[in-house]
């Protein structure tokens, strides 16, 4: 899910101000982590007494500010610049990929990479008894925030994470107009 269709989602679906359990439905966290969002004032809020009760009442505009900093490699520029930037590192490999592929250029073991096809958010195809995936499948994948969250990261996720956060604050740059020039003295 992009970082604008979980906003419109906020938007949507709860009301203005919302408790803090549709703040943790909104944000898709539990109760505890939802209190601790607002309790160490992470998410602020406003208090709300009704005799007998005492509720924390969050705003959209909150809300959506804690999106927009949780969820920033999830917005549709980044997913955009990812996938340049990815499709430029992996300019040299083949347009099909094997399964021994995928496990080269993520780092990411057999049977993760399996449940990414298995599962859809991979898209993947049987040839010849092994399971085969398409170079720009893999690079809408690995732009992806279902990648880009990944609990499987290692040293590999890492630097595609690294390079597509480069990419975008050099191609934010370049489009505002300015450069950053490294002068040798």
């Amino acid at each position: 899910m992009t970082l604008e269709e979980r906003i419109r989602d906020v938007r949507e679906k709860y009301p203005d101000p919302m408790t803090q359990a549709q703040l943790g439905d909104a944000i898709g966290v539990g109760k505890s982590t939802a209190y601790k969002l607002v309790r160490d004032g992470i998410v602020p809020y406003e208090d709300l007494y009704e005799w007998p009760c005492h509720y924390h009442m969050i705003r959209h505009r909150d809300v959506i500010r804690y999106l927009e900093k949780k969820y920033a490699h999830a917005s549709q520029d980044y997913i955009d610049a990812g996938r340049r930037c990815i499709a430029m590192l992996l300019w040299d490999e083949p347009e099909i990929l094997t399964m021994k592929d995928i496990r080269r250029i993520t780092g990411i073991v057999a049977s993760a990479t399996q449940k990414w096809v298995y599962s859809g958010k991979l898209k993947g195809f049987y040839y010849m008894h092994s399971i085969v995936v398409k170079k720009s499948d893999l690079i809408n994948f690995m732009a992806s925030p279902a990648y880009q969250d990944s609990n499987k990261r290692n040293i590999r996720t890492e630097a595609v994470v690294m390079a597509v956060s480069w990419y975008k604050s050099v191609t934010e740059k370049a489009a505002k107009g300015g450069s950053e020039r490294h002068v040798e003295r």
